[in-house]
């Protein structure tokens, strides 16, 4: 139950009653996006595979790493995506999993969303003030991301 109120159901207006409503589902829309928040900084703060910021959780929606995936509401990041490997990141000309060009786009993290659920994973769009606003986006991670492209070590690694 997420909350009760207290009304005569004969005399209620509709707009009280939908109001009253309203407020306890916000509230525990709320509390519930606080929770998530809690979960995953918590995951990050004991070393379980979290992914915190926009570089982190691109990689980790990259190789299809994301469980859960929060997003800050209303964020808009420009970046690049790669449609052969389904490489994404903020910045770069050539995906380095597979090397074919990127494609710009002015919002790599509605990609990163459609990713995530593509790959079976959850999205959390959060509203509520927490000290997630910080990150923008952030991730609890089905495993460990491998290295990021660039240290040479991450060649040939694509979206399963």
């Amino acid at each position: 139950m997420a909350g009760t109120f207290c009304i005569d159901p004969t005399t209620a207006p509709l707009a009280d009653i939908r109001a009253s409503v309203g407020s306890i589902m916000w509230r525990y829309q709320r509390e519930q996006q606080q929770h998530v928040v809690s979960g995953v900084l918590e995951q990050a703060a004991t070393g379980r595979p979290t992914a915190l910021g926009p570089k982190e959780c691109l990689w980790a929606g990259s190789v299809a790493a994301i469980n859960t995936l929060l997003v800050h509401d209303d964020v808009t990041v420009p970046g690049v995506v790669c449609d052969e490997s389904g490489w994404l990141a903020t910045s770069g000309d050539v995906c380095p999993p597979c090397g074919n060009a990127a494609r710009v786009t002015p919002g790599v993290i509605d990609e990163l969303v459609v990713a995530v659920i593509e790959a079976g994973g959850s999205v959390w769009h959060i509203e509520a003030d927490t000290k997630f606003g910080e990150y923008l986006v952030a991730a609890e991670l089905r495993f460990p991301s491998p290295p990021t492209p660039g240290d040479g070590s991450a060649k040939g690694v694509s979206r399963p």
